[in-house]
């Protein structure tokens, strides 16, 4: 399990960089063709986490129809976002994935 724990954080890491790469250079025409990504280090345990939640709430959920499982999954990964946010602002006073600043947050 502990080897499902890093490697399901090591690949949120590997995504979430890319994911912010590309969206940058496409999205928000930045044009720089060195794709430079970033992620925070507190979401390495969250993505780490999927082998404790969501693992046993797939296996829960299997016999549901695809789209009542989605809205499951959506509603749990906001959840988890949503106190884990939560958590790191109480607890440090900051939260990497503050968006207030933002126009449509």
């Amino acid at each position: 399990m502990f080897t499902r724990f890093l490697l399901y954080g090591f690949l949120g890491w590997s995504a979430k960089v890319f994911w912010t790469a590309v969206e940058d250079n496409c999205l928000r025409r930045a044009r720089d063709w060195r794709l430079k990504g970033q992620s925070y280090l507190w979401s390495f345990p969250l993505y780490g986490l999927i082998v404790f939640l969501f693992e046993p709430l797939h296996n829960a959920v299997r016999p549901l129809p695809w789209v009542a499982r989605g809205l499951i999954y959506v509603a749990g990964i906001w959840t988890v976002g949503y106190a884990a946010g939560w958590t790191l602002k109480r607890a440090f006073g900051c939260c990497p994935w503050d968006y207030t600043s933002n126009r449509h947050h």
